[in-house]
C-alpha cells in the first residue's frame, strides 16, 4: 500500500526496484520484465469528512496519478450483490443467518428497533451475534411509520430513539438505512443523511445500478433490482438471470426481502428458495466472478474504509470491513 503525496516525494519500500526516485509497479523502468503483481492502496487523509463530491475529485486525481505513471486502472467495479433483508424476524437468525453463514455469504438486515424484543422478531443478543458473524446490522427506522408521514422534527426524533436503543444495546450507531415501505422523498432523505451514509429504496427502475467509480451515485437513493418473494414451486431463474447480467457487466446487485420460512408472508421468501439463491450465489462466488458483501462492504468498497478521528498524534483508528479486509482493492480512503 502507499501513500499518496502530491509533491510525488515517495519513497520505494522492501522488494520495490528503486530507478528514479518512484515506484515503477508491473515492471522496471528498464526492462518489460514483471516483477511486481499486486494493486495500489492509496490513503487520503483529511481533517474532515468529504463530500461525495469531494470524495470522486480525490478517487479521480489518484486515477490520474496512477495513469501518468502508465499503470491501467478500471474504473468499473468488480460485480457486487447485496442481499437485504428488512423488519428483523425471528428468521433472520434462524433460517437466514442458518443458511448463509454456512455458505460464507454476509447478509444485511435493516432492523426496526420497536420490533426487536417481541415475539416472532430478533432479540438483541441474536443481533450481537449476527454482527458479530459479519452480518450487516442497520436501520430500517424506529417504527414501520413512512417517514413521508413525519414532520422534521418527528423524523429526527425517530432516527434519535433508533440511535439511543442501539447504544443502549451495546452496538454501534447505525450507518445505513432503508426506507419503510420504499417511502421517500428528497427533503426526508436529505433529514436522513444527517444520519446515515446510505438510504435503499425498493425495486425502482428509473435508478440506475452502481457500476463504477466514475458514476455519480445517489448514495441516498439507491435502488433494489429485485424484491424477492418467491413462494413454494416458484422458480428462481429470473434472479439468477439478472445475477448473471450483474457478472456480465459488471454491475452491483442489490436484493431485498422479509421474512425467510416455509411459510413466508406475502412479501417473505420461502426458505428453499432462499437457499437455492445461496447456493447459486457462493457457486459464482468460488468461480470468482461476484463478491457477496454487506451494504456497508459496498459503500466502503466505494468511498473508503471507515474511520474514526485521529486519537493522538498522527494516530488512525479505522474499521475494515468484508469488502475491504484481506482482499484486493481498487480504492481505499480514510476519512472522518
Amino acid at each position: 500500500m502507499n501513500t499518496y503525496y502530491p509533491d510525488n516525494s515517495i519513497k520505494p519500500t522492501t522488494g520495490m526496484l528503486d530507478h528514479t526516485g518512484d515506484y515503477y509497479i508491473g515492471r522496471a523502468a528498464h526492462t518489460s520484465a514483471f516483477y511486481f503483481k499486486g494493486t495500489i492502496g492509496y490513503i487520503a487523509v483529511y481533517n474532515r469528512k468529504l463530500t461525495d463530491a469531494e470524495t470522486l475529485s480525490v478517487q479521480t486525481a489518484i486515477h490520474n496519478e496512477i495513469a501518468a505513471r502508465g499503470i491501467p486502472i478500471t474504473r468499473n467495479v468488480r460485480p457486487m450483490i447485496v442481499i437485504t433483508i428488512d423488519d428483523n424476524f425471528e428468521t433472520d437468525y434462524t433460517n437466514a443467518y442458518r443458511l448463509a453463514s454456512a455458505r460464507g455469504i454476509p447478509l444485511t438486515l435493516y432492523i426496526i428497533t420497536t420490533n426487536v424484543g417481541k415475539p416472532g422478531f430478533l432479540t438483541w443478543n441474536q443481533i450481537h451475534k449476527l454482527r458479530a458473524a459479519g452480518f450487516g446490522v442497520e436501520c430500517h427506522h424506529h417504527s414501520q411509520t413512512p417517514i413521508t408521514t413525519q414532520s422534521e422534527a418527528e423524523l429526527r426524533a425517530s432516527m434519535e430513539a433508533v440511535d439511543a436503543a442501539f447504544i443502549a444495546a451495546g452496538l454501534p450507531i447505525p450507518e445505513h438505512y432503508a426506507f419503510p415501505g420504499g417511502q421517500s422523498d428528497a427533503t426526508r432523505r436529505a433529514i436522513i443523511a444527517d444520519y446515515r451514509d446510505t438510504g435503499r429504496n425498493i425495486v425502482r427502475h428509473t435508478i440506475p445500478a452502481i457500476t463504477g467509480w466514475g458514476q455519480t451515485i445517489d448514495w441516498h437513493n439507491i435502488n433494489s433490482q429485485h424484491s424477492m418473494t418467491e413462494k413454494q414451486g416458484d422458480s428462481i431463474d429470473h434472479i439468477k438471470a439478472k445475477i448473471d447480467h450483474a457478472i456480465q457487466h459488471n454491475h452491483v446487485l442489490i436484493i431485498y426481502t422479509h421474512d425467510i420460512s416455509d411459510n413466508p408472508t406475502g412479501y417473505g421468501c420461502y426458505v428453499g428458495n432462499f437457499e437455492e439463491l445461496l447456493d447459486y450465489v457462493a457457486a459464482k462466488r468460488d468461480a470468482g466472478l461476484i463478491d457477496p458483501v454487506t451494504i456497508d462492504g459496498l459503500y466502503r468498497a466505494m468511498q473508503g474504509i471507515r474511520t474514526h478521528p485521529a486519537t493522538g498524534s498522527k494516530t488512525l483508528q479505522g474499521e475494515v470491513t468484508g469488502a475491504t479486509y484481506d482482499k484486493t482493492v481498487d480504492y481505499v480512503g480514510f476519512v472522518w
